[in-house]
């Protein structure tokens, strides 16, 4: 039950950070490519399909990512593991960003990446 909740609270604080970076003088169908990790766990993968459909129901062109070199559209979104060789922990480190290292967990600031407005979205590792 906390990973869901934790799940759908990363779903609504990236809906609402990404919603301005969408309208800041960018296109009308602007791509936003996702950055995850190379396997994301179940609660990740489900509130990334849902925060892909949602930006697909608004007409947004969507593809996700494993790295971000791959990354080829106007807006990027990181969404990871605070530990690891995965690019949201290359990011977080390289930013000397903090997250608490308990449980559940979550730092989410906006970027700029390869000259490209990003939110990055970190979180801790969650016991399975």
């Amino acid at each position: 039950m906390k990973k869901i909740k934790f799940c759908f609270n990363l779903l609504i604080t990236v809906i609402l950070v990404l919603t301005p970076l969408m309208t800041c003088g960018q296109s009308l169908n602007p791509d936003i490519s996702i950055i995850t990790d190379k396997e994301p766990g179940a609660p990740v993968l489900h509130g990334l399909a849902s925060v892909t459909a949602s930006l697909k129901s608004k007409g947004y062109r969507v593809d996700q990512v494993n790295s971000l070199p791959d990354a080829r559209g106007q807006i990027i979104l990181v969404a990871g593991r605070s530990r690891g060789d995965n690019e949201a922990a290359k990011i977080l480190k390289a930013g000397n960003h903090k997250i608490p290292e308990t449980e559940e967990a979550l730092t989410v600031w906006k970027s700029k990446l390869q000259n490209k407005q990003a939110l990055v979205a970190v979180a801790s590792m969650i016991k399975e």
